[in-house]
């Protein structure tokens, strides 16, 4: 499984669950990149106090959902209908569904909180100070060094989707926790 294969499968989590009607990426992407540029025009610098701030909160809900992932690699049994009840076979059927949809959710949210703190890191590297030549005086200009609009675009468009999958998690979590609490697993 790739990455691509990631996020389009986490897209396609997002539908209407009464009407299972597909609800368009985009719209959300669209959503996120205008409130990302206005935050990125308009907001504050990503200093190092909202950089550090943003990479500690990322790596404690990132060990969140590494628990989840391994959770679900754990308790990789699907649910079965023991009790011959259609309600019970149905219920089951949804669980396993929220289940695996929760696995790209997971895996999306890490992906953009890796991605996210990467990022972050790599922009506070100065190779000029470690390096005197006028290759790595390039790099550190002009590769590493992207304007605080840009930069700022970048993570807060990484932060906002991040958010927004952690979120879908969480509400994904506490149904399988209800669910499973009524069939006493």
């Amino acid at each position: 499984m790739n990455i691509f294969e990631i996020i389009i499968n986490h897209n396609k989590t997002f539908y209407n669950f009464r009407t299972n009607e597909s609800r368009r990426p985009i719209y959300r992407y669209f959503i996120v990149v205008i409130i990302s540029l206005f935050t990125a025009f308009f907001g504050s610098d990503f200093d190092g106090a909202i950089r550090e701030t943003i990479i500690t909160s990322f790596s404690i809900l990132l060990g969140f959902g590494f628990s989840v992932i391994f959770y679900l690699g754990v308790d990789n049994n699907a649910l079965k209908n023991e009790s011959g009840h259609l309600e019970d076979e149905l219920k089951n059927e949804k669980i396993n569904k929220v289940r695996r949809e929760l696995f790209f959710n997971v895996a999306y949210f890490n992906i953009t909180a890796l991605l996210t703190i990467f990022i972050i890191i790599i922009s506070q590297i100065k190779f000029s100070e470690k390096f005197n030549n006028y290759f790595f005086d390039y790099i550190d200009t002009y590769f590493f060094r992207v304007s605080e609009v840009t930069f700022g675009f970048i993570i807060c468009t990484l932060v906002l989707e991040s958010f927004i999958a952690f979120f879908v998690v969480i509400k994904k979590v506490n149904y399988m926790v209800e669910q499973r609490g009524t069939f006493g697993h």
